[in-house]
């Protein structure tokens, strides 16, 4: 984001979360399923860390009505940060259903606790006030806006939950949500998980090319095959100094890529810069970014470095493929323009 995106600009940014958009859609959601990939998605980066993401689940359903894609981001935005704050440690997400009465009525509780460095009384006072971090220290040491937490809360009141913190310095934190939610069943037919991928559609992607650019070994061998089964020819880069080799000596060889699935936090050349340089190079083929921060301040970011698109972890295998093509075809069809070069 460019110094010219102020406190004014990103408190506007964050109003754009009006209810207007943020509907509640309630449905099946196989919490289990949601918790495993959040926990594969998020532990090769906490290994980089010395510290590891366990799961406990305790009296789950089959499934609980709720907002499927909100749940995710309120427990991605908690995990994230428990990892962020970790070094040398655990992170332990705990979840249980309980429901008093008989009846499919009850209180899902999911607790998201680390052995980091903790927060003070004060700290913990601010946490959910927008454009706050625990203090500077952090901020240096850690990065970010501090707006994870507050659109946490702000999603699980929209949800009729709420979050709360137990913590201390040198000790760790405890962030727990607790949603009222009725216990179900999936539905009959669900979408594949990525371990049954078939082709989606492999006559739409015939001699699409995809650079894939993750700094994480899981990470780009589940895109590979994910891309790779629906007919996709695929490349990978494990850091944005390579991503930006390749794209351009595709170019120069008159095969370049139709899109450039970018990962944005790397280490050395993260996705935002190694995006800029293309873009200054001149690169105008398709950029989708590919990031577990799913607040609009991150699409802005993303889309103010010079990406086309933008689509947070985790993700539905069958919604990102779908994803991908429409960008794809919206470029096509000239409803979304080359990117200025």
């Amino acid at each position: 984001m460019t110094a010219a995106v102020t406190i004014r600009n990103l408190t506007k940014l964050f109003q754009t979360s009006s209810a207007e958009q943020l509907r509640v859609l309630r449905a099946p959601v196989d919490v289990p399923e949601l918790l495993r990939d959040i926990q594969h998605l998020l532990n090769p980066r906490a290994l980089q860390r010395n510290t590891s993401v366990s799961l406990e689940m305790r009296n789950l359903p089959p499934a609980v009505l709720t907002d499927a894609v909100r749940l995710r981001q309120i427990i991605l935005n908690l995990v994230t940060n428990a990892v962020k704050f970790t070094t040398a440690g655990r992170v332990s997400i705990i979840a249980q259903f309980t429901a008093p009465l008989e009846g499919p009525s009850g209180t899902l509780t999911i607790h998201v606790a680390d052995t980091g460095i903790g927060l003070s009384r004060e700290q913990q006072e601010r946490l959910f006030k927008p454009f706050v971090q625990a203090d500077d220290n952090h901020h240096h040491l850690y990065g970010g806006t501090g707006l994870g937490l507050v659109i946490s809360q702000r999603l699980a009141l929209l949800l009729g939950g709420q979050i709360q913190v137990e913590s201390e310095v040198g000790v760790g934190s405890t962030f727990t949500l607790q949603l009222p939610v009725e216990s179900s069943v999936l539905p009959a037919t669900k979408p594949p998980s990525v371990n049954a991928i078939k082709p989606i559609s492999p006559t739409a992607a015939v001699e699409r090319r995809i650079l894939i650019v993750d700094d994480i070994a899981d990470n780009r061998r589940l895109l590979r095959r994910l891309l790779g089964a629906s007919g996709f020819q695929v490349d990978v880069a494990d850091d944005g100094e390579s991503a930006v080799a390749m794209a351009i000596a595709a170019v120069n060889d008159s095969h370049p890529y139709d899109v450039i699935l970018m990962d944005m936090l790397m280490p050395t050349l993260d996705g935002y810069e190694a995006t800029r340089r293309l873009r200054d190079h001149g690169y105008a083929g398709l950029i989708i970014a590919l990031t577990a921060h799913a607040s609009p301040v991150d699409e802005a970011k993303c889309r103010d470095a010079g990406c086309d698109d933008f689509i947070t972890k985790p993700f539905d295998c069958e919604q990102l493929i779908a994803r991908i093509h429409s960008t794809l075809s919206a470029r096509a069809s000239g409803i979304l323009a080359e990117s200025p070069h």
